[in-house]
């Protein structure tokens, strides 16, 4: 096979990607404290700059009016990391486990997180009927019980009028 030089620097990059990466983490992990510094002084020379911040907004703007999927499931899955306090994995699973519905029902309606109120612990995803019997009976187990009994038992047959 031939090798073919690339025409363009940006083509030459892309090539050797992966080489380009390594040498930059590399120099990065070596010069940890000046690469801090100097992003730390960037951002402060621009944090009040009213021009920078307008062309960022404006990009940020245009990237999510494009890529409108893609902005939403970010946006959802940076929402529950942040609510839950789970790392940006766990919360793309959960994410993924909202879209496969209810765990109790199988709705795909209004499916979100359920987590304790007491403990904060995530119990997994459930829709908003379910997660507001949940929060009817207080999370109590025993009440839920005792609805079961009550639905299962005969009906009696009262006259009213």
């Amino acid at each position: 096979m031939l090798n073919v030089m690339p025409k363009t620097p940006r083509e030459y990059y892309h090539q050797n990607r992966e080489a380009y990466l390594a040498a930059n983490r590399r120099y990065r992990a070596k010069h940890k404290e000046m690469v801090a510094a100097k992003k730390a002084a960037w951002f402060q020379r621009k944090k009040h700059d009213p021009e920078f911040i307008e062309q960022n907004r404006l990009r940020y703007r245009r990237w999510a009016a494009n890529n409108r999927e893609d902005y939403s499931r970010r946006k959802a899955i940076e929402t529950i990391r942040r609510k839950y306090k789970v790392t940006r994995d766990a919360a793309a699973q959960l994410w993924q486990q909202r879209k496969q519905g209810c765990e109790v029902c199988g709705s795909t309606f209004r499916v979100g997180v359920d987590h304790c109120h007491k403990t904060g612990a995530i119990r997994g995803v459930l829709c908003l009927n379910c997660n507001s019997a949940l929060g009817r009976v207080h999370d109590n187990p025993e009440i839920l019980q005792r609805l079961i009994l009550y639905i299962n038992r005969p009906a009696i047959c009262l006259p009213y009028k």
